[in-house]
């Protein structure tokens, strides 16, 4: 025997290994979906979920309610089958090397449990731009447990807002000036009634 009748022998003893080898790396699901009185579920659908799986496989029964799901990865699976006006039936399986697990389903008449969830929250008050219709000075000020209560000061318990410097202030003498957000206090503009009433500094 030649060397290129060797090789060749070779190679063809080699071909059915590699073969068997790579389909022994999946399984299958395969069954049939019957109703209560043993006709075949035509349009059954069959969605099966894994960890092994990136999503959901989904696959549906012939005119003879069969269905199969091939080259599934190895590992449990969660099948779900359900059709319109039946009740849905769910089955738990392990799937190993080269296995098919066969599935006899049986739909009986109804339709699925459905579950809805109602929130029920208390009214917010209406954001406007309006700061007058959402803020209350003598329950938002006044209740303040601080010691200064003016408007300048009060500013400053705002989230993002640091004192910066002294400016001149027409009640107290002098007041802090309010940095927003690590801007220096001169670029605060302070408004009342859309009028500009900023101190210079």
């Amino acid at each position: 025997m030649t060397y290129r009748a060797v090789s060749f022998l070779s190679i063809a003893l080699l071909i059915p290994t590699l073969a068997f080898g790579q389909a022994e790396t999946t399984g299958r699901v395969s069954g049939r979906v019957v109703d209560e009185e043993a006709n075949p579920v035509d349009g059954a659908r069959v969605s099966l979920i894994s960890p092994a799986l990136q999503g959901e496989r989904v696959t549906q029964t012939d005119a003879n309610g069969q269905f199969l799901a091939a080259l599934l990865p190895v590992g449990p699976y969660a099948v779900s089958v359900a059709a319109p006006g039946k009740q849905t039936v769910q089955v738990s399986l392990r799937l190993t090397v080269g296995q098919t697990v066969p599935l006899a389903v049986t739909l009986k008449q109804g339709e699925g449990l459905e579950e809805k969830v109602t929130v029920y929250a208390a009214a917010t008050p209406l954001e406007t731009t309006v700061v007058g219709e959402n803020f209350n000075y003598e329950t938002e000020v006044e209740e303040l447990p601080i010691a200064s209560r003016n408007i300048g000061d009060v500013s400053l318990y705002s989230p993002d807002v640091q004192a910066s410097g002294w400016v001149p202030d027409l009640l107290v003498g002098v007041s802090s000036g309010a940095a927003i957000s690590g801007a220096p206090s001169y670029s605060t503009v302070a408004l009342l009634d859309g009028a500009e009433i900023t101190e210079p500094s």
